[in-house]
């Protein structure tokens, strides 16, 4: 699923500063409030889901 999109930096407050995602990258990775992220900065900027989340939600729908 490479793709090259363009998102907008919003401030919020006096120093931070947020970037929405769109609902369909949400579902696709399986994302909500509240999850984290990890960036990975080397010369580019990459966004990720942390590790084990994906497990995490995996356990919960083994119990279900």
């Amino acid at each position: 699923m490479p793709s090259l999109e363009e998102r907008t930096i919003y401030k919020v407050g006096k120093s931070s500063m947020v970037i929405t995602l769109p609902r369909g990258w949400l579902k696709y990775f399986g994302l909500k409030a509240g999850d984290s992220v990890e960036l990975t900065i080397n010369g580019d900027l990459t966004i990720r889901p942390c590790k084990g989340q994906e497990n995490v939600k995996e356990a919960d729908n083994d119990r279900r």
